[in-house]
């Protein structure tokens, strides 16, 4: 399978085939990541969901149960021209959801995953994705878990040697 192309729109090169998921951005599991975290990660996928808006990618805010996405997270993703909100009820966003008939009906092969937990539901969201041929990427910035310990392991043991993490800047994150 090959990497999404560049096209031009505009001034700036859209990503083709690209596709972000915010995966549980809600006040319950918001407040467990330190504060410096916290920060990090909301400027991170303000910047990201800017980004979204701007070129055209698409963007699946997920969510479980009722609990809505924190108010930052939800307005910047109400401005991303094509979005959309998804109920779950289980730590994997693509199990009993539409997610992938979402995802191809935006031609979505590349998957940029944000949101909590990096060790529960961010992974079990990547381990569909990657077992449904899609490709995924992340960064530390925009993924969080209960503690910095667990994701630093988190991080290390799965991501790391998967090769997903790519470096926060945007045009890394959506390049080819």
């Amino acid at each position: 399978m090959s990497e999404p192309l560049l096209v031009p729109y505009g001034t700036v090169a859209r990503p083709v085939g690209f596709a972000v998921l915010i995966i549980d951005m809600q006040p319950e599991y918001f407040k467990k990541p330190t504060r410096r975290k916290r920060e990090r990660m909301l400027a991170a996928q303000q910047q990201a969901l800017a980004f979204c808006a701007t070129i055209d990618i698409p963007v699946a805010m997920v969510e479980f149960g009722a609990e809505e996405t924190i108010t930052e997270i939800s307005a910047s993703v109400h401005r991303v021209p094509r979005s959309v909100r998804l109920r779950k009820h289980s730590a994997d966003a693509f199990f009993e959801t539409c997610l992938d008939e979402q995802l191809h009906a935006w031609h979505a092969r590349t998957l940029v995953l944000a949101g909590l937990v990096a060790g529960g539901c961010v992974l079990a969201t990547a381990r569909s994705a990657l077992s449904l041929d899609y490709n995924v990427r992340t960064s530390e910035a925009l993924i969080g878990d209960e503690d910095c310990d667990n994701l630093e392991i988190t991080v290390d043991k799965w991501y790391r040697e998967r090769n997903l993490l790519i470096d926060p800047d945007m045009r890394l994150l959506f390049g080819s």
